[in-house]
């Protein structure tokens, strides 16, 4: 048993405090430990919590009497947990490889072959079931357009991902018409 498995139930008596027992948990579990004059484990903390009526009443005092405190370790994880996630995104650019750069390319790849499976079963389709071409057509439309949208997407990120790596740094149509604004 970890401090996540017990947050649910903290949490029903001091939100804030069940809140810290993920990304905080020890400090947290710490704090709730001694309040409930237990060791400092999450077995201990559920049992004192499963045993003592007063239990949740201990919660919300010691919620409210460290809430600043507690504001500024949930602050802090979740800093701590952003940053972590930023340093993953950093590294994963600077990776090179296949993978990073041809994911895009592929997109195209795919869907130009998908456009070209489709209309040959459109094809067949229609010359199949020609009372069913209406029904064909709008199903075909769908996927296409979700197809095309997605490639659209990548053609204009990859594009602004090469301007980006020569140094070129365009704004986009809010950017563009923010800088026009400006210079009037």
């Amino acid at each position: 048993m970890n401090w996540s498995d017990i947050k649910g139930v903290v949490g029903k008596a001091a939100p804030l405090l069940g809140s810290l027992l993920g990304p905080a948990g020890a400090s947290a579990g710490g704090l709730i430990a001694s309040a409930l004059g237990v060791d400092e484990n999450p077995e201990a903390v559920m049992q004192a919590i499963q045993q003592d009526p007063q239990a949740a009443v201990k919660l919300q005092q010691i919620e409210r009497e460290h809430e600043r405190e507690l504001r500024r370790m949930k602050i802090e994880a979740e800093t701590a947990q952003i940053t972590q996630v930023n340093e993953t995104m950093r590294a994963e650019l600077k990776a090179d490889g296949w993978y990073k750069s041809g994911w895009r390319p592929m997109i195209g790849y795919v869907t130009a072959f998908s456009f070209a499976g489709l209309m040959a079963g459109l094809v067949y389709a229609l010359f199949k079931e020609p009372g069913k071409a209406s029904d064909i057509i709008a199903e075909a439309s769908i996927v296409l357009t979700a197809m095309l949208t997605v490639l659209g997407v990548n053609i204009t990120q990859r594009s602004g991902d090469k301007r980006a790596s020569i140094g070129q740094n365009t704004p986009g149509i809010l950017g563009s018409i923010a800088e026009r604004i400006r210079k009037r």
